[in-house]
């Protein structure tokens, strides 16, 4: 099983913001979902994990210090969604889904294996229909959608993703978080930041409640959403609802 520990990690920047001694674990078979107000270093600390900045303290993978990796063997284990997925260049939604399989060989992409794992996630985020567009004509959010199929392509232990569903419309977030729970089912270690709260009281089996670069709490939801603690990072006052079947969902009150 999948395993991704933190050990006191820390990644600053020179004005001083970014992320302190974060001491923390996500497993395999769990979607860990992270939540805290705009600049609480969450983005920071997805792209520590991935090795995309310098940190402080210990990454470890299956009890593996990732500093003791080397850039290729680094990127085969993380498939990465940025906050903005950068897409410049006119090739297909076929051939950037296919391009997810390079950091497990030169060769993946041409493989049929391949083509069938493409398939698949282009039908789990509705983009059969943009097969042969270039993604350079899509709207934002048909390519956060095509990002978040290149990763499942990807198919690697760990999945970090800074705010997939910031630009998707309702029914294409139940899409995502369902690709993302049959990734976790099947061993998968799922990270992810959100905005919304009640997407993290809905879809994580582990919180992380982040503020001012620190984890204040991670836990299972029902302990670390609490109305103290939303309103006291958040600065608003929230109130929780007990929906029909049983799952609380939290909303803050206007001034």
């Amino acid at each position: 099983m999948t395993s991704l520990v933190l050990d006191d990690v820390s990644a600053l920047y020179p004005s001083g913001d970014g992320v302190t001694s974060i001491s923390a674990e996500a497993k395999g078979g769990e979607i860990t979902v992270l939540i805290g107000p705009n600049g609480s270093g969450k983005s920071t600390l997805l792209k520590a994990i991935a090795g995309l900045i310098d940190y402080d303290g210990s990454i470890r993978l299956n009890g593996v210090d990732l500093e003791s990796m080397g850039r290729r063997s680094r990127a085969a284990l993380f498939a990465v969604v940025d906050q903005i997925p950068s897409m410049n260049y006119p090739f297909s939604v076929t051939e950037v889904l296919a391009m997810g399989r390079l950091p497990h060989g030169r060769d993946e992409p041409r493989k049929n294996s391949t083509l069938r794992s493409v398939r698949r996630a282009a039908i789990a985020m509705d983009l059969s229909d943009l097969w042969d567009r270039p993604v350079t004509e899509l709207s934002g959010g048909e390519r956060q959608r095509v990002a978040i199929a290149r990763a499942i392509v990807q198919d690697s232990p760990v999945m970090l993703m800074d705010e997939p569903s910031s630009a998707l419309d309702p029914g294409h977030v139940s899409s995502l978080f369902s690709s993302l729970r049959e990734m976790a089912n099947r061993g998968h270690a799922v990270i992810v930041t959100v905005h919304d709260v009640n997407l993290a009281a809905m879809f994580a089996d582990k919180v992380w409640l982040m503020d001012e670069g620190s984890l204040v709490r991670y836990g299972n939801p029902e302990d670390i959403l609490s109305r103290e603690r939303l309103s006291q990072v958040y600065g608003v006052d929230f109130r929780r609802y007990d929906g029909e079947r049983g799952r609380s969902l939290w909303f803050f009150e206007l001034d």
